[in-house]
């Protein structure tokens, strides 16, 4: 049986479009298009018909190829503060334990990469020791020095703790701006600057350590303060 024109015409148009792997939008209008001339009560009208979706297909084509908006493509400023947030390792007493000392040690290692240029920690005994096993297993130098903006202090909120932690980061990225710092804290301060990073309540708090996998968490600081997730994605054991 041959074929009516209003069929083929559409078979043909099918076949067309759908060996141009130009993706599922283009998949759209190409079916508009054959549609419509399938149905065109006037078959004046298809040329016209045909011409619109083809203008439609190129701008189709243009937007999804045109680069990336800058407000989508933007990196973080080159001054930005890369702060790599350490918790410090298992201890008893405010002393690490021997677990705690060989936590500390595969940090330093996963760390020994990156390039570091000051370890701060807390002034917490068991922060203070980690870090300086961290500083061991770098293997250079790096400015070491103590803060407690990164403790919660007897008797404080961890609300009212976070808020000298972002000032003291606003302090180490006018510093250190464009380098990676390590902070060697706790728990709770670690947790609630991942919050404000993330920009949620509800931001998985650190992790805890692990065999072959440090309690390490990445975070960016712009210029003027502002937290942020980190954008790079290393290979190295650092978790997000």
């Amino acid at each position: 049986m041959r074929r009516s024109p209003t069929r083929r015409s559409q078979n043909d148009m099918d076949a067309v479009w759908t060996s141009i792997p130009r993706g599922w939008a283009v998949g759209v209008v190409a079916r508009f298009v054959a549609a419509a001339l399938a149905t065109t009560a006037d078959r004046r009208q298809g040329p016209l018909i045909l011409a619109l979706g083809l203008v439609t297909w190129a701008v189709v084509i243009l937007s999804t190829s045109a680069p990336v908006p800058p407000a989508y493509a933007k990196k973080h400023p080159p001054n930005s503060l890369r702060v790599l947030l350490v918790r410090h390792g298992s201890a008893e007493q405010d002393s690490l334990t021997r677990r705690g000392i060989e936590e500390a040690r595969a940090t330093g290692k996963a760390l020994k990469q990156r390039e570091i240029v000051a370890v701060i920690a807390s002034p917490a005994g068991r922060t203070k020791q980690t870090a300086a096993i961290i500083v061991q297993e770098l293997g250079r130098p790096a400015v070491v020095a103590e803060d407690d903006a990164f403790m919660v202090k007897q008797g404080e909120s961890v609300e009212h703790a976070t808020v000298r932690a972002l000032g003291a980061l606003r302090a180490l990225t006018e510093r250190y701006g464009g380098g990676t710092v390590v902070i060697v804290t706790h728990f709770d301060v670690c947790a609630a600057l991942l919050r404000q990073a993330a920009g949620n309540a509800q931001a998985a708090p650190c992790p805890r350590h692990e065999l072959g996998a440090p309690s390490i968490t990445e975070i960016t600081v712009l210029p003027g303060g502002l937290l942020t997730l980190a954008l790079s994605s290393p290979s190295s054991p650092v978790a997000r």
